[in-house]
């Protein structure tokens, strides 16, 4: 385990800058030289966005990477054996490097994918299961958001059910979800004026 104030630092560091990648931005210069934003104002840089501009095999490879962006810190920091509290950060830092990433000027997705890969590293078994119901939620709502709408708060009765109170579990849990809803709530919020 890293020993000192610093490595563990340094270590949430770059779990914001891995989480500051944006593939959905990389591919939408590539193919569409320009940003996402800039093809069209109401999308964000993330796996559902690829999908409707660029296709499935885009929205399916930047999906993969955000799942991956969130899991690498948690498994990283659960190897180490890192406190509560640097776990709480490690789990966090991706997501909260995906919503405002410092190489796009703090403009970024809304965390869903990445939130994903973490919580999937942090309690495998009831987040695949609380997933796996709210995928059809998407599919029936046309709406990606659905999938976290269901299967978070599902995944954490599902821990509170099976595994109890462990603030080493629920800490961190908790603290991803609350970064992807600080997006998630506002987003949702500007949409429904927009519609109204």
């Amino acid at each position: 385990m890293p020993t000192g104030y610093f490595h563990l630092a340094a270590l949430v560091s770059g779990a914001y800058l891995l989480g500051s990648i944006l593939p959905a931005e990389l591919l939408a210069r590539r193919r569409l030289g320009k940003r996402v934003g800039e093809v069209n104002s109401r999308e964000n840089p993330g796996a559902a966005g690829s999908w409707r501009l660029m296709g499935p095999l885009a929205g399916v490879a930047v999906a993969l990477f955000d799942i991956a962006k969130g899991a690498l810190p948690v498994l990283l920091a659960l190897r180490l054996g890192v406190s509560t509290p640097w776990l709480v950060l490690l789990a966090a830092a991706p997501v909260i490097g995906h919503n405002w990433p410092l190489f796009y000027r703090f403009q970024g997705g809304r965390g869903l994918a990445t939130g994903v890969g973490a919580l999937l590293c942090l309690a495998p078994l009831p987040f695949v299961i609380a997933l796996a119901l709210g995928i059809p939620f998407a599919f029936y709502f046309r709406w990606t958001p659905a999938l976290g709408v269901v299967g978070f708060p599902l995944g954490v009765v599902l821990i509170l059910c099976t595994k109890g109170t462990d603030p080493h579990l629920l800490g961190p849990v908790l603290a991803v979800i609350a970064v992807v809803l600080s997006r998630q709530i506002p987003w949702l919020l500007h949409r429904g004026r927009q519609e109204t």
